[in-house]
């Protein structure tokens, strides 16, 4: 932080951008908030990049633009290259309306790199998430670990997802004179749903949904002896009897099982997310088998499979599948063969 927010500039930005003109208090409660958002920005890349440490030019409008910019962030609103020159139009305007200004790309260009500001995809839905309920739930479930007694191995977590399996990258690598063309994407898609305990000592084979009962790449192959539990359904979309199924014939038997193995009581706990396919926690479980479910829009911010153990499968999955197109090329055949 420079020292332009410790005198005039501070309350001059602050006076105009309505947040009035704060005391010692506010400032170090302002100064606090805004420090522990720059910390997450990568500046000491930005540092690398920059060609000299002048000011700026308009100082006040870089300084009462930034400051505009750590709050919305802080919010989590999505700030655009336009956003951003609309908002110091407008900043101008009121803090140095006598002085010449004109938001450039260029402009853009060097105010982003002064401050280590990156262009990246929003992804995930951690802002519509409930952190109240996910809260309130965290403590709720470690009350009910410690009274059934329960050890990491023996809590497990399901979730679903879907994989287009067939899909090409949809970027490549190319020299300056190449023309790119593409392909209409392949969108065949298949349900997964990973299931693990919590230290992942035991990891359930894949549950698989796809819309043949019988696909013909497993014509003359025995549906049970295959590495994954696969079952068919014409929407491609788990049901609570699909889930039921499920839990009778293949997670039930292979906990207890494992139990058996590690010489721990046959308890367990299923954590699962609200999701219509699931039945009732009455319909789910047997005697100390049980299941609990998570309450609505908290899947992002705590279910274990939504920390990236989704996201890894999925890539890992992707590597494979370009390393197999990759071995059939070398055999004469073409990449849509």
């Amino acid at each position: 932080m420079s020292d332009w927010t410790k005198g005039n500039h501070f309350k001059k930005i602050a006076k105009e951008l309505n947040v009035g003109v704060p005391t010692i208090k506010d400032w170090r409660k302002n100064r606090k908030d805004i420090e522990s958002y720059t910390v997450t920005i990568d500046g000491e890349n930005a540092l690398k990049k920059r060609k000299t440490l002048k000011k700026p030019k308009l100082e006040l409008l870089d300084n009462a633009l930034w400051m505009w910019f750590c709050q919305q962030r802080r919010k989590g609103t999505p700030i655009s290259g336009p956003i951003i020159k609309e908002k110091a139009i407008a900043l101008h305007k009121k803090l140095e309306a006598e002085s010449e200004f004109a938001a450039s790309e260029g402009w853009i260009d060097r105010w982003k790199t002064c401050h280590g500001v990156r262009f990246v995809s929003i992804s995930g839905e951690k802002l519509s998430a409930d952190a109240e309920a996910a809260k309130n739930f965290s403590v709720k479930f470690q009350e009910i670990v410690e009274e059934y007694e329960l050890l990491p191995c023996q809590v497990f977590n399901i979730d679903e997802t879907g994989l287009n399996y067939k899909m090409l990258p949809n970027k490549t690598l190319a020299s300056s004179n190449d023309t790119v063309a593409g392909t209409k994407l392949i969108k065949d898609r298949l349900t997964i749903a990973p299931c693990s305990n919590a230290d992942g000592t035991h990891k359930l084979p894949l549950f698989v949904i796809g819309k043949s009962k019988k696909p013909r790449a497993f014509k003359n192959i025995n549906l049970s002896s295959l590495p994954v539990y696969y079952r068919s359904q014409k929407s491609a979309w788990m049901d609570s009897n699909l889930f039921k199924s499920w839990l009778i014939d293949e997670f039930i038997p292979s906990v207890e099982k494992y139990l058996k193995q590690k010489n721990l009581p046959v308890r367990a706990l299923l954590l699962l997310d609200n999701a219509p396919s699931h039945p009732s926690e009455e319909e789910l479980g047997k005697e100390d088998i049980k299941a609990i479910f998570l309450p609505p829009n908290v899947t992002s911010l705590i279910q274990p499979m939504d920390q990236r153990v989704i996201k890894w499968l999925k890539r890992r999955y992707r590597r494979k599948y370009i390393s197999s197109i990759l071995e059939k090329s070398e055999e004469g055949f073409n990449i849509f063969e």
